[in-house]
């Protein structure tokens, strides 16, 4: 808890990224750091941090069934921010039309 507390104090201003939150799905210490997120992150205008928990959909909608009821009104899934998955060709494509849109030379071999 303490460790979490700390966390959150130092990402005062900020915004704190928990990249596979779906991890924090357990009843020890994950539990204890989505508990304190619920705590400390009620989400009203003097709150001076933004907290995104990403993740795969199914085992975060898991995540939020699972643990503290208060984190599902936290992180609504209505409010959820959804990204397609590219595949290589796809994202290599996309970073070349950026380049040339650019006028950037990419100076690595990508390809």
């Amino acid at each position: 808890r303490k460790k979490a507390l700390d966390t959150l104090a130092g990402a005062a201003g900020k915004v704190l990224v928990i990249d596979e939150a779906y991890n924090l799905d357990d009843n020890l210490y994950g539990k204890q750091v989505l508990d304190t997120l619920v705590e400390k992150v009620q989400g009203s205008p003097s709150d001076d941090i933004a907290v995104l928990l990403l993740g795969y959909e199914g085992p975060m909608l898991a995540m939020l069934r699972n643990q503290n009821p208060g984190l599902a009104r936290r992180f609504p899934k209505e409010q959820a921010f959804y990204f397609d998955d590219y595949t290589e060709r796809e994202l290599l494509d996309i970073l070349l039309a950026s380049c040339k849109e650019r006028e950037y030379t990419a100076t690595l071999p990508f390809q």
